[in-house]
């Protein structure tokens, strides 16, 4: 702020400065997404030491939701085409509030030049109360007009600029979520019926199209997609790519990773209805043997299109206190005959199988998942072997 002295010698309005741009953080992206260069901006703001984080890959420092990492992706494929990106992103490691993030391409260096803003809601303007306390400190009114002023206008102007580059920030998010997944957004109107129309209208017709993927590209990361159409006057809406991660490229790390959830979640899974039937236990030395039954829906866990074919890991753990919980698992994979789906469809999948156990109280969870859909299903129900 500056005072400004009017040609009879008393003072103006004040006039505002540029805008203060030091809380603006920079630092530098390869084309992989490592940090090349960290300035002493990005360490007040987050943090970190630059050399603590340089040649660190950014999801590992401050992107590090799953769904940040397929932000970053899309922003590095952005500059690498020589276009800018802009978005506004939460949580992570990012810290408190909202960031309003810009990456721009370095010309011929490859990579990018991210600016990083944040954006949190501004706090109760202290401003209104200030201009109103000076109400009435003084009968000259001119005097008064000035003091009112003074405090009122640069309060009024940040909040507006703050509210500005928020609702810029936070529609440049929106239009690129919209362009990543093939969408429409729609912002700055009150229309929401148009809006909706649009978006049934839209959905009420409509081409899917599948590829095989090409597996010998084992990198994670955003993979391009582009759909080309004979007839130049029509318009195209489509997912614009779709990200890889190691859990795609491995899909043993989904199971195991589904399998570990289902079985530590304190909920039990809902995705195959599962029914557990306790059987009569036998002995075997100084361990018993109880005996259960899980019933599965046929329609849970056949692919009927794909000849009958079902492939279902099957999941048993004991948990007892004081001791640590013991897992047994068996894997049943195969095809139905056709004349045999009735008899399935009616009956069920069944499973049999034994649990060998020390007496005592149990609790047991027994865990079902559909390896060809990823569906999983569980059950859990108290045990005890005398």
């Amino acid at each position: 702020m500056e005072l400004q002295i009017a040609g009879d010698g008393k003072p103006a309005l004040p006039r505002r400065h540029e805008p203060d741009l030091a809380g603006l953080a920079t630092f530098t992206l390869d084309p992989q997404g490592l940090i090349a260069s960290w300035s002493v901006t990005a360490t007040r703001l987050f943090g970190y030491p630059g050399p603590e984080v340089t040649g660190k890959h950014v999801c590992d420092v401050l992107m590090t939701s799953p769904g940040q990492r397929q932000l970053v992706d899309h922003a590095l494929a952005e500059v690498a085409a020589g276009r800018v990106w802009t978005a506004t992103a939460a949580g992570g490691n990012l810290g408190e509030g909202r960031f309003a993030m810009r990456c721009e391409p370095l010309a011929g260096l490859g990579g990018g030049l991210v600016i990083v803003q944040q954006v949190s809601p501004q706090p109760v303007p202290s401003w209104l109360n200030e201009a109103a306390a000076r109400i009435g400190s003084t009968l000259d009114l001119t005097q008064t007009g000035i003091e009112v002023a003074d405090s009122a206008v640069p309060g009024f102007a940040d909040a507006a600029a703050g509210r500005s580059a928020l609702q810029t920030s936070t529609i440049a998010s929106l239009k690129n979520f919209a362009d990543m997944t093939g969408g429409h957004a729609y912002y700055n109107n009150n229309d929401l019926a148009a809006g909706f129309k649009r978006a049934a209208d839209d959905s009420s017709s409509y081409y899917l199209l599948g590829y095989y993927a090409d597996h010998h590209d084992t990198k994670p990361g955003w993979r391009k997609l582009q759909v080309q159409v004979a007839h130049a006057d029509v318009e195209v809406h489509a997912r614009t790519g779709f990200l890889v991660t190691n859990a795609t490229i491995d899909p043993a790390l989904t199971r195991k990773a589904d399998v570990d959830f289902a079985l530590s979640s304190p909920f039990d899974s809902t995705g195959i209805p599962v029914t557990l039937e306790w059987q009569p236990a036998t002995s075997d030395s100084d361990k018993k043997k109880p005996a259960f039954t899980l019933h599965v829906p046929a329609t849970s866990v056949i692919d009927e299109a794909d000849n009958n074919r079902f492939d279902i890991d099957f999941i048993a753990q004991t948990t007892k206190t004081g001791a640590p919980p013991a897992n047994a698992a068996q894997t049943v994979k195969g095809a139905i005959p056709d004349s045999a789906m009735p008899k399935i469809k009616a009956e069920g999948m069944i499973y049999k199988n034994a649990l060998q156990l020390l007496p005592g109280t149990y609790q047991v969870r027994f865990v079902v998942r559909d390896n060809l859909s990823g569906r999983i299903g569980s059950v859990t129900a108290p045990l005890t072997v005398n």
